[in-house]
């Protein structure tokens, strides 16, 4: 009789507590794109600058304007693949062990497409960026939220709105690229930065590592701030022009929010993104250990457990205070049965609250007459 065991660690994620070594960088963009020139790469190319992008692909302008984006907005670590037809396979190249990051695939703008690329990156711990098409009304962008909306892949999914002007490579001149790119960069930016996951890729609540970018120089067809506020609550996200300087003015997820009502922050699910990662590692170095009687197996995996997500804490990416941490870690007996020990199969439960953002500030202004006291 074979060994009833899955070898290995495995970390699922669940809403409700139930009974039950990769790298941990969070910055790594990984970019699908077209391209047409004889020769070019078929297969994942690790791209450096810009630079190295033009003696890689030669030939490709539209493929270099969006590495151009992704290092002029705040990117650094970079991997393209050859987009064919087939966006699953294509994504595929991105082995597990480059670890956590944003998948980009500007040109991929029809739904029936992009949700197997939101699936592929909810089971590969990667956040997906989807965009919307040049010129997409806010009826059509609404109603391809509604089709990419998932209780899965939805947490680890956000759609961009826009079109955005980059500078081109002759004096005045401008270049077109998807706001998807521009999005991940910011969101690097600030991973690079700051080295918090929960942070957003919006505003400029963190200058230098929010959303605002100085690189991109306006964009195409701007919506008015009516269309903007209708698509936020579309779970939408654009791009606004602020004291002439443009913003990443959205980070929301694409979640069922009917089902899952706090999953609305894509800071919150790239704080379980960073967790889910860190964790594993954690685990695979506990991979083998002797489970004694005494549980001191038990008590260093919650130990270990623990201190990554104290770390998170200490950033304020957990929502925790010094009498509530925010999270719990739980080995005991109640999921980990003896009879489960004894088959070598070990479980922790890991339960967690993440920080939200500030999505709406109301500010109440009154005037008093001069012979009015203020207090």
């Amino acid at each position: 009789m074979p060994l009833d065991l899955d070898l290995g660690v495995e970390l699922a994620i669940a809403d409700d507590p139930a009974g039950v070594g990769a790298p941990t960088a969070t910055d790594t963009g990984f970019l699908l794109h077209s391209t047409t020139q004889v020769g070019a790469p078929a297969t994942m190319q690790k791209v450096r600058s810009p630079a190295h992008a033009r003696e890689i692909y030669p030939l490709e302008p539209a493929l270099q304007a969006s590495i151009d984006a992704w290092f002029g907005a705040g990117g650094s670590r970079l991997y393209v693949m050859k987009l064919g037809t087939d966006e699953l396979a294509a994504a595929n190249a991105f082995d597990p062990t480059l670890g956590p990051g944003q998948l980009m695939a500007p040109e991929v703008v029809l739904t029936a497409d992009q949700v197997p690329l939101r699936d592929w990156a909810w089971d590969n711990n990667r956040i997906y960026v989807a965009q919307g098409a040049d010129g997409a009304t806010q009826a059509a962008l609404t109603t391809q939220a509604d089709a990419l909306t998932d209780i899965e892949g939805g947490r680890f999914s956000m759609l961009e709105a826009d079109i955005l002007r980059i500078p081109g490579l002759a004096p005045g001149s401008t270049r077109d690229v998807g706001a998807s790119v521009v999005k991940a960069a910011l969101i690097a930016r600030s991973d690079r930065i700051t080295g918090n996951p929960n942070l957003a890729a919006a505003g400029n609540h963190t200058p230098g590592a929010g959303g605002e970018t100085r690189y991109v120089l306006g964009i195409k067809n701007e919506r008015s701030t009516t269309v903007q506020k209708a698509l936020a609550q579309a779970q939408v996200n654009s791009f606004r022009t602020v004291a002439g300087r443009v913003r990443s003015y959205g980070f929301w997820t694409l979640a069922d929010l009917d089902a899952l009502p706090h999953w609305w922050d894509m800071g919150g699910s790239r704080t379980v993104m960073a967790v889910r990662a860190r964790e594993q590692a954690v685990a695979e170095e506990m991979m083998f250990g002797q489970v004694a009687a005494d549980g001191a197996f038990l008590d260093k995996y919650k130990g270990a457990l623990s201190g990554v997500l104290s770390e998170f804490q200490r950033l304020g990416a957990i929502y925790g205070t010094d009498n509530d941490p925010g999270y719990a870690v739980d080995v005991g007996i109640g999921v980990n049965p003896l009879e489960n020990v004894a088959a070598g199969l070990i479980t922790a439960v890991i339960t967690l609250r993440t920080s939200p953002f500030a999505a709406a500030l109301k500010i109440t202004l009154t005037r008093r007459a001069i012979t009015d006291r203020v207090v």
